[in-house]
């Protein structure tokens, strides 16, 4: 039955492609009334039965005790490009026009059909193009109203987010039974795919062709990244699915929590290349936030999508920090640009620091195994005719070929973290936590002098300690307001303080314009968020230069 439809969803379009062929050869009898209205006519009828026939309404039998796999006689024309640019835009305003069931029946088959093909896809033989094209192409479609049918459509799939099967493994299942997993999931890590070490790695290769097969492939790798941004952004830009798709993004990193710990259990958690591909989305999500957008009080709110409730806090312990939230007034909601810069952060310490954690692992076990090799071969003489000999021959041969596969997985792990593109990014979003953490200081030393001229305590002199002022949560207004009360007074100190005042300096980060040396004290606001985030900054940093 399925090539029935093939066949007849085929001609179908063909003629469909026939119409747009006449108009194209006789524009000025095209432009007639009455073949104008001929032509519409004909490709509205063309759409139509395209739309009955992908719904099964011309089957003859229909035996419901057999399972049906998905199948849409749209694949085929679609990847031989056969199918016109505007076939797939008028058959989704035809199908939403007649209602959301009648489009889900449509369009449903046809992204189950595409994450199929990716499934079972790797980056060794780039199967998983067209499908991903294919999927972008779906996303982009608009209809009025700016709507987005195929993103709406997709949420409401039940393979949108599955519910956690396996207790304690809800990331790894993520990867592979999600609608979105496959396609994040193509990777060059020789754990999750080996058949990328055994094509491009099968024994030792020149420096140049290295060169060759890191450049190339990191390209591939960013190309493949740039359309999951296209999709995800299409999804979270859509109103009618954007919560859908932060529920999803959340999800992704609170099933994956464990991976912050020292010893992972890697068979709970998703690979490294599926989190580094979610978080090149997440950098290219957030790379246009301004930091006076996003509200530093988002991590501490109920509302919030990044947990820090276990989290070890700099200078605040959880209770403290709790007694200190008592009484805020909380916002009824968030913007988009403050979730997703604080989403954006969570998924830098679950997905960028473990994977350098497990590469610093991996060369100590590398260089501690050559270690081994080369002291038990420089004392073979003296137990070559030993009856201890055979099982150093074992352990011998043993450690080779342990080495062998971890300079593998080295090699792999070189193409998918080794990048420049990636540390580019990363840098990038690391320069905007440092103005985050800035903000933080400026905010407790606003809410600090508030404090005492409240309590009615004379100024203190600025030369032993100096002044921070930059945009707070609340307006850049107040931000400029508080940058423009610390110049004078730093001019004031500089002409009347003692000597030791001609040692403060002043600079500018991002909107923050702050004197040193900083203050003693941080404030509550610094002081109450989590330490990973300055620890994070600071590894990767260390790991970059080294």
């Amino acid at each position: 039955m399925n090539d029935l439809m093939d066949e007849m969803t085929e001609f179908l379009i063909q003629s469909y492609s026939r119409v747009q062929d006449e108009e194209k050869v006789h524009p000025k009898r095209s432009a007639l009334p009455m073949f104008t209205n001929a032509y519409a006519a004909v490709r509205s009828q063309c759409v139509n039965f395209t739309s009955l026939v992908i719904r099964g309404v011309f089957e003859t039998t229909d035996d419901a005790s057999l399972p049906k796999l998905p199948h849409s006689p749209l694949m085929k024309p679609y990847f031989d490009g056969k199918m016109p640019g505007v076939f797939l835009l008028d058959l989704a305003a035809e199908a939403w026009s007649d209602s959301e069931a009648t489009f889900q029946e449509t369009f449903a088959p046809f992204v189950q059909c595409l994450v199929a093909e990716v499934r079972s896809a790797s980056i060794v033989d780039a199967a998983y193009t067209p499908s991903i094209k294919a999927l972008m192409d779906l996303c982009d479609i608009k209809l009025a109203g700016n709507l987005r049918p195929i993103c709406t459509m997709m949420t409401k799939m039940s393979e949108w987010l599955p519910d956690e099967v396996a207790q304690g493994c809800g990331g790894r299942e993520l990867k592979a039974v999600s609608l979105l997993g496959p396609f994040l999931a193509v990777t060059v890590f020789a754990e999750e795919d080996p058949t990328v070490a055994e094509k491009f790695f099968p024994g030792k290769q020149s420096q140049a062709t290295v060169r060759s097969l890191t450049g190339s492939l990191q390209r591939e790798l960013e190309l493949l990244r740039v359309t999951l941004h296209k999709i995800i952004h299409a999804i979270v830009a859509n109103p009618s699915s954007r919560d859908a798709g932060l529920v999803y993004i959340q999800e992704v990193l609170e099933r994956n929590v464990k991976r912050q710990q020292i010893q992972v259990e890697e068979r709970a958690v998703a690979g490294d290349g599926f989190m580094l591909n979610f978080l090149t989305v997440m950098q290219k999500l957030s790379e246009k936030i301004r930091m006076e957008k996003v509200d530093q009080f988002y991590i501490h709110s109920e509302k919030s999508r990044v947990n820090i409730s276990e989290d070890t806090r700099l200078n605040m312990t959880s209770s403290e920090a709790k007694e200190w939230l008592e009484g805020h007034e909380w916002k009824e909601s968030y913007g988009f640009p403050t979730e997703c810069w604080h989403l954006t952060l969570y998924a830098h310490h679950l997905s960028v620091m473990p994977c350098i954690r497990k590469y610093q692992r991996r060369l100590r076990a590398i260089r501690e195994l050559h270690k081994m090799i080369e002291e038990l071969e420089k004392t073979e003489t003296a137990w070559r005719n030993h009856p201890t000999a055979g099982r150093n021959r074992a352990l011998l041969k043993k450690w080779k070929s342990q080495a062998k596969k971890l300079n593998k997985s080295k090699a792999c792990a070189d193409i998918g973290l080794l990048d420049t593109n990636l540390f580019q990014r990363c840098f990038a979003f690391y320069s905007t936590v440092t103005e985050y953490l800035f903000m933080a200081l400026a905010e407790g030393q606003k809410r600090k002098k508030a404090a005492s001229s409240k309590e009615g305590s004379p100024e203190k002199s600025n030369s032993d300690a100096g002044q921070v002022a930059g945009p707070s949560t609340s307006s850049s207004d107040e931000a400029m307001a508080s940058v423009a009360e610390a110049a004078p007074q730093a001019t004031t100190t500089d002409t009347t303080s003692s000597s030791s005042s001609s040692f403060l300096s002043t600079t500018s980060i991002g909107g923050i314009t702050i004197q040193f040396p900083m203050p003693a004290e941080a404030g509550d606001m610094f002081s109450a968020l989590p330490e990973w985030i300055i620890e994070d900054v600071a590894d990767f940093t260390l790991f970059s230069l080294q």
